[in-house]
Protein backbone atom coordinates (compact mmCIF):
# COMPACT_ATOMS: atom_id res chain seq x y z
CA UNK A 1 0.00 0.00 0.00
CA UNK A 2 1.37 3.29 -0.96
CA UNK A 3 2.59 5.38 2.37
CA UNK A 4 2.90 8.68 0.67
CA UNK A 5 6.15 10.64 -0.22
CA UNK A 6 6.24 12.62 3.22
CA UNK A 7 9.79 13.08 5.50
CA UNK A 8 10.24 10.33 7.87
CA UNK A 9 12.54 10.22 11.38
CA UNK A 10 15.70 8.80 11.47
CA UNK A 11 15.66 5.19 12.38
CA UNK A 12 11.92 4.83 11.28
CA UNK A 13 10.86 2.63 8.45
CA UNK A 14 7.49 3.91 6.50
CA UNK A 15 5.80 0.83 7.19
CA UNK A 16 5.91 1.04 10.73
CA UNK A 17 4.58 5.09 10.34
CA UNK A 18 1.88 3.22 8.44
CA UNK A 19 0.85 0.97 10.91
CA UNK A 20 0.96 3.32 13.61
CA UNK A 21 -1.15 5.78 11.34
CA UNK A 22 -3.71 3.19 10.78
CA UNK A 23 -3.99 1.56 14.38
CA UNK A 24 -4.19 5.22 16.08
CA UNK A 25 -7.82 4.29 17.12
CA UNK A 26 -7.30 1.12 18.54
CA UNK A 27 -3.69 1.58 20.69
CA UNK A 28 -3.70 1.34 24.21
CA UNK A 29 -6.52 -0.59 24.64
CA UNK A 30 -4.88 -4.16 24.63
CA UNK A 31 -5.16 -5.14 21.23
CA UNK A 32 -3.64 -8.18 19.31
CA UNK A 33 -2.35 -6.85 16.21
CA UNK A 34 -1.04 -10.09 13.09
CA UNK A 35 0.64 -8.74 10.50
CA UNK A 36 2.80 -10.35 7.19
CA UNK A 37 6.33 -9.99 7.02
CA UNK A 38 6.20 -6.78 4.49
CA UNK A 39 5.02 -4.72 7.34
CA UNK A 40 6.54 -6.82 10.79
CA UNK A 41 9.33 -5.56 12.68
CA UNK A 42 11.49 -6.23 16.14
CA UNK A 43 11.07 -2.61 16.29
CA UNK A 44 7.71 -2.14 15.50
CA UNK A 45 6.70 -4.59 17.73
CA UNK A 46 8.70 -2.73 20.85
CA UNK A 47 6.61 0.62 19.65
CA UNK A 48 3.10 -1.17 19.29
CA UNK A 49 4.05 -3.30 23.02
CA UNK A 50 4.95 0.38 24.67
CA UNK A 51 0.86 1.41 23.19
CA UNK A 52 -0.45 -1.66 24.45
CA UNK A 53 -0.99 -3.38 21.82
CA UNK A 54 0.73 -7.09 21.30
CA UNK A 55 2.10 -8.23 17.25
CA UNK A 56 2.05 -11.31 15.80
CA UNK A 57 3.34 -12.36 12.73
CA UNK A 58 5.56 -13.77 9.96
CA UNK A 59 9.04 -11.71 9.95
CA UNK A 60 11.62 -11.51 6.88
CA UNK A 61 14.78 -12.61 7.61
CA UNK A 62 16.77 -9.39 6.16
CA UNK A 63 15.29 -6.96 8.67
CA UNK A 64 18.01 -4.90 9.93
CA UNK A 65 17.21 -5.38 13.44
CA UNK A 66 16.46 -9.63 13.51
CA UNK A 67 18.97 -11.58 15.80
CA UNK A 68 21.35 -12.49 13.74
CA UNK A 69 21.73 -16.34 15.80
CA UNK A 70 18.60 -16.93 14.93
CA UNK A 71 18.39 -15.87 11.04
CA UNK A 72 21.79 -17.34 10.06
CA UNK A 73 21.35 -20.59 12.45
CA UNK A 74 20.83 -23.80 9.94
CA UNK A 75 18.18 -25.91 10.89
CA UNK A 76 16.97 -28.94 10.49
CA UNK A 77 13.27 -29.91 10.03
CA UNK A 78 11.32 -29.83 12.80
CA UNK A 79 13.84 -28.05 14.66
CA UNK A 80 12.80 -24.87 16.72
CA UNK A 81 14.85 -22.11 18.04
CA UNK A 82 14.10 -18.69 19.45
CA UNK A 83 15.72 -15.34 21.00
CA UNK A 84 14.42 -12.56 23.58
CA UNK A 85 14.92 -8.88 23.04
CA UNK A 86 12.94 -7.69 25.94
CA UNK A 87 9.77 -8.84 25.67
CA UNK A 88 9.79 -9.13 21.84
CA UNK A 89 10.24 -12.58 20.76
CA UNK A 90 11.74 -13.60 17.43
CA UNK A 91 11.75 -17.38 16.79
CA UNK A 92 13.14 -19.53 13.62
CA UNK A 93 10.93 -23.16 12.99
CA UNK A 94 11.78 -25.44 9.90
CA UNK A 95 8.97 -27.02 7.96
CA UNK A 96 9.25 -27.24 4.47
CA UNK A 97 10.89 -24.06 4.54
CA UNK A 98 12.19 -21.66 7.30
CA UNK A 99 9.65 -19.75 8.86
CA UNK A 100 10.57 -16.83 10.81
CA UNK A 101 7.99 -15.23 13.40
CA UNK A 102 8.17 -12.16 15.81
CA UNK A 103 5.52 -12.63 18.40
CA UNK A 104 4.89 -10.44 21.76
CA UNK A 105 1.91 -12.85 22.47
CA UNK A 106 3.69 -16.14 23.78
CA UNK A 107 6.59 -17.30 24.49
CA UNK A 108 7.81 -19.50 21.90
CA UNK A 109 7.47 -23.39 22.48
CA UNK A 110 6.47 -26.03 20.49
CA UNK A 111 3.16 -27.80 20.67
CA UNK A 112 1.13 -30.59 19.47
CA UNK A 113 -1.58 -29.65 17.29
CA UNK A 114 -4.02 -31.58 14.76
CA UNK A 115 -4.74 -30.95 11.31
CA UNK A 116 -7.75 -30.77 9.10
CA UNK A 117 -7.15 -34.55 8.23
CA UNK A 118 -6.99 -35.28 11.93
CA UNK A 119 -3.30 -36.08 12.28
CA UNK A 120 -1.04 -34.95 15.02
CA UNK A 121 1.71 -32.77 14.53
CA UNK A 122 3.98 -30.49 16.30
CA UNK A 123 4.07 -26.99 15.68
CA UNK A 124 4.84 -23.66 17.49
CA UNK A 125 2.61 -21.85 19.34
CA UNK A 126 3.24 -18.82 17.57
CA UNK A 127 2.51 -20.04 14.65
CA UNK A 128 -0.64 -21.78 15.28
CA UNK A 129 -2.22 -19.14 16.65
CA UNK A 130 -0.66 -17.28 13.50
CA UNK A 131 -2.16 -19.20 11.43
CA UNK A 132 -5.73 -19.50 13.10
CA UNK A 133 -5.90 -15.53 12.83
CA UNK A 134 -4.78 -15.01 9.30
CA UNK A 135 -6.18 -17.94 7.36
CA UNK A 136 -8.94 -16.15 5.73
CA UNK A 137 -6.42 -12.88 5.05
CA UNK A 138 -3.85 -15.49 3.41
CA UNK A 139 -6.91 -17.48 1.47
CA UNK A 140 -8.35 -14.17 -0.01
CA UNK A 141 -5.00 -13.00 -1.11
CA UNK A 142 -4.24 -16.51 -2.55
CA UNK A 143 -7.72 -16.71 -4.56
CA UNK A 144 -7.58 -13.13 -6.03
CA UNK A 145 -3.89 -13.80 -7.35
CA UNK A 146 -5.84 -16.63 -9.61
CA UNK A 147 -8.15 -14.09 -11.04
CA UNK A 148 -6.32 -10.82 -10.51
CA UNK A 149 -7.65 -7.35 -12.30
CA UNK A 150 -4.76 -4.73 -12.13
CA UNK A 151 -2.49 -4.76 -15.27
CA UNK A 152 0.82 -2.94 -15.56
CA UNK A 153 0.26 0.88 -14.88
CA UNK A 154 2.50 3.77 -14.02
CA UNK A 155 -0.40 4.95 -11.92
CA UNK A 156 -0.26 3.48 -8.43
CA UNK A 157 -3.70 4.64 -7.47
CA UNK A 158 -5.67 2.41 -10.07
CA UNK A 159 -3.44 -0.63 -8.86
CA UNK A 160 -4.85 0.27 -5.48
CA UNK A 161 -8.64 0.56 -7.10
CA UNK A 162 -8.73 -2.22 -8.81
CA UNK A 163 -7.15 -4.81 -5.75
CA UNK A 164 -10.04 -3.27 -3.98
CA UNK A 165 -12.57 -4.17 -6.57
CA UNK A 166 -11.22 -7.87 -7.15
CA UNK A 167 -10.96 -8.04 -2.30
CA UNK A 168 -14.99 -6.86 -3.06
CA UNK A 169 -15.63 -9.40 -5.09
CA UNK A 170 -14.20 -12.30 -3.23
CA UNK A 171 -15.94 -10.89 0.04
CA UNK A 172 -19.38 -10.80 -2.04
CA UNK A 173 -18.27 -14.33 -3.22
CA UNK A 174 -17.75 -15.75 0.61
CA UNK A 175 -21.14 -14.13 2.19
CA UNK A 176 -22.98 -15.68 -1.27
CA UNK A 177 -21.61 -19.31 -1.05
CA UNK A 178 -22.30 -19.80 2.84
CA UNK A 179 -25.30 -17.69 3.33
CA UNK A 180 -27.16 -17.43 0.26
CA UNK A 181 -26.41 -20.13 -2.06
CA UNK A 182 -25.46 -23.03 0.75
CA UNK A 183 -23.33 -24.79 -1.66
CA UNK A 184 -19.93 -26.06 -0.51
CA UNK A 185 -18.91 -27.34 -4.57
CA UNK A 186 -19.87 -23.39 -5.61
CA UNK A 187 -17.04 -22.39 -7.74
CA UNK A 188 -15.15 -18.70 -7.34
CA UNK A 189 -15.07 -18.82 -10.94
CA UNK A 190 -18.50 -19.51 -11.53
CA UNK A 191 -19.96 -16.72 -9.41
CA UNK A 192 -17.45 -14.42 -11.19
CA UNK A 193 -18.85 -15.50 -14.61
CA UNK A 194 -22.34 -14.77 -13.07
CA UNK A 195 -22.18 -11.78 -11.65
CA UNK A 196 -20.06 -10.18 -15.22
CA UNK A 197 -23.31 -11.71 -17.24
CA UNK A 198 -25.49 -9.97 -14.94
CA UNK A 199 -23.49 -6.49 -14.91
CA UNK A 200 -23.10 -6.24 -18.31
CA UNK A 201 -26.95 -7.84 -19.32
CA UNK A 202 -25.10 -10.94 -21.06
CA UNK A 203 -27.89 -13.78 -21.49
CA UNK A 204 -26.33 -17.37 -20.81
CA UNK A 205 -26.33 -18.42 -24.10
CA UNK A 206 -25.80 -15.30 -25.47
CA UNK A 207 -21.74 -16.31 -26.51
CA UNK A 208 -22.99 -19.97 -27.88
CA UNK A 209 -25.54 -18.26 -30.10
CA UNK A 210 -22.97 -16.19 -31.12
CA UNK A 211 -20.89 -18.82 -32.73
CA UNK A 212 -23.88 -20.99 -33.47
CA UNK A 213 -25.58 -18.30 -36.08
CA UNK A 214 -21.99 -17.37 -37.51
CA UNK A 215 -21.12 -17.36 -41.31
CA UNK A 216 -20.94 -21.32 -42.09
CA UNK A 217 -18.99 -20.21 -45.44
CA UNK A 218 -16.30 -18.81 -43.57
CA UNK A 219 -13.98 -21.36 -42.45
CA UNK A 220 -12.31 -19.24 -39.96
CA UNK A 221 -15.02 -19.75 -37.58
CA UNK A 222 -16.22 -22.62 -35.55
CA UNK A 223 -19.98 -23.88 -35.79
CA UNK A 224 -21.58 -25.71 -33.14
CA UNK A 225 -22.78 -28.82 -33.76
CA UNK A 226 -25.60 -31.43 -32.22
CA UNK A 227 -24.73 -34.96 -31.73
CA UNK A 228 -26.55 -35.87 -34.48
CA UNK A 229 -25.37 -33.41 -37.33
CA UNK A 230 -21.97 -34.35 -35.84
CA UNK A 231 -22.75 -38.12 -36.75
CA UNK A 232 -24.28 -37.73 -39.95
CA UNK A 233 -20.70 -35.70 -41.62
CA UNK A 234 -18.65 -38.85 -40.22
CA UNK A 235 -20.54 -41.29 -41.98
CA UNK A 236 -20.86 -38.97 -44.93
CA UNK A 237 -16.74 -38.91 -44.77
CA UNK A 238 -16.54 -42.07 -44.91
CA UNK A 239 -18.62 -43.08 -47.68
CA UNK A 240 -17.10 -39.81 -50.04
CA UNK A 241 -13.89 -41.30 -48.92
CA UNK A 242 -14.71 -44.92 -50.10
CA UNK A 243 -15.87 -43.57 -53.17
CA UNK A 244 -12.69 -41.40 -54.37
CA UNK A 245 -9.99 -43.97 -53.16
CA UNK A 246 -11.42 -47.57 -53.50
CA UNK A 247 -11.96 -47.33 -57.18
CA UNK A 248 -9.68 -45.32 -60.07
CA UNK A 249 -10.97 -42.63 -62.09
CA UNK A 250 -11.33 -43.67 -65.75
CA UNK A 251 -11.01 -41.33 -68.63
CA UNK A 252 -7.94 -39.18 -69.16
CA UNK A 253 -9.07 -36.86 -66.31
CA UNK A 254 -8.92 -39.33 -63.80
CA UNK A 255 -6.47 -39.20 -60.52
CA UNK A 256 -4.93 -42.65 -61.58
CA UNK A 257 -2.92 -42.12 -65.15
CA UNK A 258 -4.35 -44.18 -67.78
CA UNK A 259 -1.40 -46.83 -69.40
CA UNK A 260 -0.32 -46.00 -73.28
CA UNK A 261 -0.25 -48.51 -75.83
CA UNK A 262 3.51 -47.66 -77.51
CA UNK A 263 3.45 -46.55 -81.22
CA UNK A 264 3.97 -48.40 -84.16
CA UNK A 265 6.92 -46.69 -84.85
CA UNK A 266 8.44 -47.34 -81.48
CA UNK A 267 11.53 -49.15 -81.63
CA UNK A 268 13.22 -51.20 -78.48
CA UNK A 269 16.20 -50.31 -77.56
Amino acid sequence: MYSGAENIEANERRTDKLVLCLMRPYLLKGHNLFMDNYYNSVTLSEKLLDLKTHTNGMLRKTRKDNPKEIVQKKLQKGQHVWARKGKVYVSAWKNKRDVYMVTTMDHPALIEVTNRFGKKKTKPIEVNRYNKSMSGVDRLDQMISYYSSPRKTISWYKKVLFHIMDTTVWNSFYIYKNFVKKDKKYEYVTYREELIRKLIGLKEEKGKDLIRNSNKNDSRRYVLQTESQLHENIERSKVETKDNFSQPHSGNHGHWPTRMMPSANSKKK
